[in-house]
């Protein structure tokens, strides 16, 4: 059915009612297009690395190696943000404390409300 060269496939010797036979055409095909994305996934690679060394030797730079975004983690829950508290105004006086008191002699006169 298939040949030594996975390229070469001679579809005359398949019987396509026998099940087992085209299920093993389905695999080796699969196979194939696997193993030719993963090489051509690694010579996309090496020609960007062979482009970025050409544009050093030249004295430009080369393409930058820009990460991808990290996706939130499953772990962290996103919570609801706490309502604000309203503003109010206050008065200072309540908040200070007085520490110590010293009375004061006042030599004058004093006002008629005083």
């Amino acid at each position: 059915m298939l040949l030594e060269n996975p390229f070469h496939i001679d579809l005359s010797t398949i019987d396509f009612n026998d099940p087992r036979a085209v299920r093993a055409l389905v695999e080796h095909l699969c196979n194939l297009v696997e193993t030719l994305h993963r090489e051509n996934l690694a010579l996309k690679a090496e020609n960007q690395r062979l482009k970025d060394e050409n544009n050093r030797l030249k004295g430009e730079k080369g393409k930058p190696d820009i990460k991808p975004k990290s996706s939130p983690k499953k772990d962290e829950v996103k919570r609801e943000p706490e309502p604000k508290k309203e503003w109010k105004k206050e008065t200072k006086l309540d908040k200070v404390k007085i520490d110590d008191i010293k009375p004061i002699k006042y030599e004058g006169p004093l006002p008629d409300d005083a």
